[in-house]
């Protein structure tokens, strides 16, 4: 048993290894893992949950559960046995847990370095698909998120006169204004519909399963609600105001034309004098 756990390459491998052999001497139930993560706590890895790691509490000893600390250098650990019933732990078995010591300690430090690596790796990725400033969606996300076999509203969003505002108050404030108008977007929008830094000051917004009615008021609720913004603390900024232009995209037809298709009633919209909403069907 020891050469077998020995050989296990991985905490799942190791794992599977050990509910194959260990009935032989124990009567086990199940096992687990736990470790103390610097950043996270207490984890707990187990096969129901494929060993991805949740938060947990040190279970308690009993007679039908078995401690074993994990030993060697890497955060404090232990194995959690759990019996089907009671049983003698014979000195040559905890000798034997003792020799194990050394197998568990590399296939537990190996797992927690490859987790901390995906994790860090959808980090990157997500960082790659959200812009700084705002926190919504990016361009280079609208190429991986768009569908172009699904039906949705399309809004183009621009924040009226905001170079005039940006030099006027600061690139501080400018900012603020950008964070605070993202916000609004997604405030007025479902949390399934997806909202872009589009560019600049313009948001692009993709309202999923949407008609134009349902469209054609989204686009308002995001008008008024950037309307009523309060900038507290900027003397002389009454608010801001955006221009919307609403289309609808039609299954298999290309996404550039309907962003197209928004982006024509927003320059509408602006001619129209601002602070308004134009629909591509209305055009």
């Amino acid at each position: 048993m020891t050469d077998a756990l020995g050989m296990a390459h991985d905490l799942p491998e190791l794992a599977a290894v050990a509910h194959r052999v260990l009935p032989d001497l124990l009567p086990v139930q199940s096992l687990e893992f736990f470790t103390d993560t610097p950043h996270e706590g207490l984890l707990r890895f187990a096969a129901d949950d494929d060993f991805s790691g949740s938060p947990a509490r040190m279970p308690d000893a009993s007679p039908t559960s078995l401690l074993l600390p994990v030993g060697g250098e890497g955060p404090s650990a232990v194995v959690h046995l759990v019996l089907r019933h009671s049983t003698e732990i014979s000195q040559e078995m905890s000798e034997m847990f003792v020799r194990l010591e050394p197998a568990l300690r590399v296939a537990l430090n190996r797992h927690l370095d490859q987790r901390q690596l995906e994790r860090e790796q959808l980090e990157l990725r997500e960082s790659a698909n959200h812009d700084a400033l705002t926190g919504l969606l990016n361009r280079h996300a609208l190429q991986e998120t768009i569908r172009v076999d699904a039906r949705f509203g399309v809004l183009m969003i621009d924040i009226d006169h905001f170079k005039r505002v940006n030099d006027q108050f600061g690139h501080p404030t400018g900012d603020r204004i950008l964070r605070d108008v993202a916000a609004a977007c997604r405030n007025a929008l479902r949390s399934t519909d997806l909202v872009f830094r589009y560019g600049g000051e313009e948001f692009l917004a993709l309202l999923m399963n949407s008609d134009r009615a349902h469209t054609s008021a989204a686009a308002e609720r995001v008008r008024l609600l950037v309307a009523h913004l309060a900038f507290d603390g900027v003397e002389g900024l009454d608010g801001v105001t955006v221009s919307v232009g609403a289309a609808i995209h039609h299954r298999g037809q290309p996404v550039g034309e309907a962003i197209g298709d928004a982006d024509r009633g927003l320059y509408r919209a602006k001619r129209d004098g601002r602070n308004g909403v134009c629909t591509a069907w209305d055009g």
